[in-house]
């Protein structure tokens, strides 16, 4: 059964609205809500807990959705700035420290992360939902992070010497494998499974049956080092693991600039990469931020179309509704939900099973490790399909983790 699960500001619901809400939801199949907090940071609002009742009582699964380390900027959905200089903030690859973003190495932040964690799972909720900025890199200005002194010196621990960042920076971006690479990598990952570890057990003391799950960016497949199908069971605990993946529809308006074709054909890549770990898979629907007048419902549309034709999502995180106004501001994309339910079901009967005709698209995670980086340029954002968007944009059909024909492209050098 494909989950449809919509995503609601906590702060826009109320007593005079929350009716309307349940009922829009209900038309639009949603089968779990997503209550979502402007930030950890800030204190847990008192209605949240009366938001997740009332929903709950209609028969609907509910979870709360929450930032932890932070994304390196205030979001548009928060409408005040947050206090950042409790904990260690990161600091990217070339050294400038990012504010509104904090070292998961720091264990006073862990400590603080951990517990408001587990006070979010007291509120009486199924499930909590971390947001993507559960990553060490891509944040702010979208570079590798993290190079703060807690980093640096676990870094020299790992390697038994001195490490500065400008002696280590040359061996992390550029040449062929090395220790310093392999240390940079290894640190990365070590703070967040900590931090995975420590929240897991904060929510174990009271409520052992709440999922705790997770958003993925696209750092931690690449550039952190870190194992996501790990980190998803850690916090699982002993519930059903949920992820939800990433490409998203409003990666294609004109503020990001990626064909249309590529949120296809990322999202489909990233579910390949997990396709046998038996998770509750679910695609990022999200037209961020949100009107559509920025980005249209077609685009939404279109991605739930070739995500549930793909065969590896079990749904889909799919925005209705604005984030900062109620249920009466933004109807549009619950209107084209509706008018293309039937278009769905037939999408869902003629690819059961999958996808299963194509060209076999080849990608693998983790490629930073092992790169040559003298030979090709190191991005934040990878692995990326290159050849799927290609071949997508011709109109050839591609097929991702199965054993079928595969594509190659070369460049034939001519002499002078």
């Amino acid at each position: 059964m494909y989950k449809i699960s919509v995503p609601i500001m906590s702060a826009t619901v109320n007593i005079h609205n929350r009716e309307k809400y349940a009922r829009l939801c209900r038309e639009a199949g949603a089968e779990r809500i997503f209550l979502v907090i402007a930030s950890i940071m800030q204190p847990i609002p008192p209605s949240l807990a009366e938001n997740v009742a009332y929903f709950k009582s209609l028969g609907f699964e509910v979870g709360v959705w929450t930032d932890t380390i932070g994304h390196g900027m205030v979001l548009t959905h928060v409408e005040s700035d947050i206090e950042t200089q409790a904990f260690t903030p990161m600091t990217n690859i070339q050294g400038d420290v990012r504010h509104h973003a904090n070292c998961p190495l720091d264990p006073a932040f862990r400590e603080f992360i951990s517990r408001s964690v587990a006070s979010l799972a007291l509120t009486g909720v199924d499930i909590v939902m971390l947001d993507d900025d559960f990553r060490m890199s891509q944040h702010g200005g979208g570079e590798l992070c993290c190079a703060c002194e807690r980093h640096l010196s676990r870094i020299g621990e790992i390697l038994g010497e001195t490490a500065t960042l400008d002696e280590i920076r040359p061996y992390i971006l550029s040449g062929k494998a090395n220790k310093y690479r392999d240390a940079w990598l290894q640190a990365q990952n070590e703070g967040l499974l900590m931090a995975a570890k420590d929240i897991r057990a904060a929510v174990d003391e009271k409520t052992p049956d709440v999922t705790v799950c997770i958003c993925t960016a696209y750092a931690p497949w690449n550039v952190d080092g870190t194992d996501v199908a790990e980190i998803t069971k850690i916090l699982a605990g002993k519930t059903p693991p949920i992820l939800r993946l990433t490409g998203a529809p409003y990666w294609a308006v004109k503020a990001y600039k990626y064909p249309l074709i590529a949120t296809f054909e990322i999202a489909r890549m990233l579910a390949s990469f997990v396709k046998n770990e038996g998770f509750d898979l679910m695609s990022e629907g999200d037209v961020y931020p949100r009107p559509r007048y920025t980005c249209p419902a077609s685009y939404l549309e279109l991605y739930d179309a070739a995500t549930r034709a793909d065969g590896a999502y079990n749904g889909i995180l799919k925005y209705m509704f604005d984030y900062t106004a109620g249920p009466d501001f933004e109807l549009g994309y619950l209107r084209h939900h509706k008018e293309n339910a039937l278009l769905r079901e037939a999408i869902m009967r003629l690819f059961e099973g999958g996808a299963n005709a194509g060209v076999r698209v080849v990608s693998a995670p983790h490629t930073m490790k092992n790169a040559d980086l003298d030979l090709s340029t190191l991005a934040e954002v990878s692995p990326r399909p290159l050849d799927g968007v290609m071949l997508g944009s011709c109109g050839i059909p591609t097929l991702y983790g199965k054993k079928c024909v595969s594509v190659c492209f070369w460049r034939k050098r001519k002499s002078a």
